[in-house]
């Protein structure tokens, strides 16, 4: 157990931007850290019910905020078509190795790729994604991590179509707290919901998941024995 207790560890604090960037290692440590693995069946069982959740259809475009490894740009990647993917963070570390690792899980496909891939720096304040052109926006593990979540969440309306989605994938937890490693507060559904506009946003859908942890991909987590819940809020841009 404290191995694995190590093991979660790392990447969560991996996640949180808290370890030292992977630029002094090889290229095959990213792409590892990433979650890749050369079974893409397994990869998309093992998130299936988050991206069922998702719904991706085709020619649709979707925006991940927050993307980290790209892990989940990847799985989609492999296993979408005729997708446009704006992938979006603030931090230079997310940006070092993106297009290695998408190269690498673009070589599981069994057919040609005919999703586009965009990837986007934004700030504290903006994601600087076109205005409204998004169907939807994926805020995995990320809403902790606004700085002025006021401020993103208006621009996010903002880059959304009329009627467009956005997920929130966040800890499901009874009571807020700050995490260390983050150096951010971990919102429980009732400190979440107070974010969100009524004028702005309609609360759809929540759903609460088991097998799809996270900063940890799920086929990883899977080997360990160990599961994270995780709470899925669903709005639509009124």
């Amino acid at each position: 157990m404290k191995t694995v207790a190590a093991f979660v560890i790392i990447f969560c604090l991996s996640s949180c931007y808290s370890l030292f960037p992977h630029s002094s290692r090889k290229v095959r440590n990213a792409i590892r850290d990433s979650g890749f693995m050369q079974y893409p069946d397994s990869m998309y069982k093992a998130t299936k019910s988050e991206l069922d959740i998702y719904d991706f259809k085709p020619h649709e475009t979707i925006a991940d905020i927050g993307f980290g490894m790209a892990w989940l740009e990847g799985v989609i990647l492999v296993h979408y078509d005729s997708l446009t993917i704006y992938a979006n963070d603030i931090h230079k570390f997310a940006f070092l190795y993106v297009d290695t690792i998408i190269g690498s899980y673009l070589t599981l496909r069994k057919t040609p790729n005919t999703n586009q891939f965009i990837t986007v720096r934004g700030t504290e304040t903006s994601t600087n994604l076109p205005d409204s052109t998004i169907d939807k926006i994926i805020v995995r593990e990320t809403f902790h991590h606004f700085t002025k979540p006021n401020e993103m969440l208006k621009d996010i309306h903002r880059k959304l179509k009329p009627k467009g989605t956005l997920f929130i994938y966040e800890e499901n937890i009874k009571e807020s707290y700050f995490n260390q490693a983050c150096k951010s507060t971990i919102f429980n559904r009732q400190d979440l919901l107070a974010f969100f506009d009524s004028d702005d946003w309609n609360l759809l859908e929540e759903h609460v998941i088991t097998d799809s942890p996270g900063s940890i991909p799920s086929w990883w987590l899977s080997q360990i024995g160990e599961t994270i819940p995780k709470r899925i809020y669903v709005f639509q841009k009124k």
